[in-house]
């Protein structure tokens, strides 16, 4: 089983970041774990447009999973991805 992180734009905390690598190094000794950061889609005045190019950029990075959850700030949703056979 590989299990993928996909988060939009780098955080800005070195704090956080060397907690991210630390926890890297720890979990891909038991499983296997990737973790991707998209850029940003910055300077869109239309934030429906920015979440869509978003949505893309993501669904480029998954190409066949048995389930993904979804972890936003506003709300958290699940749901499955099926192959388009």
């Amino acid at each position: 089983m590989k299990i993928k992180c996909i988060a939009i734009g780098k955080t800005k905390s070195q704090d956080f970041s060397s907690l991210i690598k630390s926890y890297l190094s720890k979990i891909n000794h038991y499983i296997n774990f990737e973790f991707i950061i998209l850029n940003e889609i910055k300077s869109i005045k239309n934030k429906s447009i920015q979440k869509n190019k978003e949505a893309e950029a993501i669904l480029k990075n998954i190409h066949f999973i048995d389930q993904l959850s979804l972890y936003c700030r506003q709300k958290i949703s699940r749901t499955r991805v099926h192959s388009k056979d």
